[in-house]
């Protein structure tokens, strides 16, 4: 498998194809309202799946079986996720929010209205230092978003 180089400094735009992995804010569902119509795209959130003993097969049960009649699947970034299916042979590039940006996200998850307690949890669970992401998702690329940047920023349309 081809050893992936983590941008941070400067963004690479990246085709709109196969399986992105990306936190909370970073624009998935945003990106999928906005240009379902120029590509195939689905965005598999993982809260249905979660809530069943079959957690994580079940959600990547589902990601096998759509990445096939879809152009792009956009899903969470579990790590363990992200891991199981570079070692079944997907590509997977994971989108996260530099380390730098937990204000402007604390930002981004109010004005979308979520609670003052899950915006805490997000931020706790989206946030680490840029070298605790690259091993958290050792094998897949990795890429940072900068200050006001979003999904669409970085994919080449």
């Amino acid at each position: 498998m081809e050893e992936y180089k983590h941008q941070s400094e400067s963004i690479e735009k990246i085709k709109p194809s196969g399986i992105i992995a990306g936190g909370p804010g970073i624009g998935k569902t945003t990106f999928v309202e906005n240009y379902s119509d120029q590509l195939v795209v689905l965005d598999l959130d993982s809260n249905p799946y979660r809530k069943y003993p079959a957690w994580p097969d079940n959600y990547l049960n589902v990601i096998e079986n759509e990445i096939t009649g879809n152009n792009l699947v956009l899903i969470s970034s579990y790590p363990e996720i992200v891991k199981e299916l570079v070692s079944r042979g997907y590509e997977v590039t994971v989108v996260c929010a530099g380390e730098s940006l937990e204000d402007e996200y604390r930002e981004r998850y109010v004005a979308r209205g979520n609670r003052p307690e899950m915006v805490e949890r997000l931020i706790e669970s989206a946030f680490a230092s840029n070298d605790e992401q690259i091993q958290r998702f050792d094998g897949a690329k990795v890429i940072f978003l900068k200050a006001g940047q979003y999904l669409t920023d970085i994919l080449d349309l």
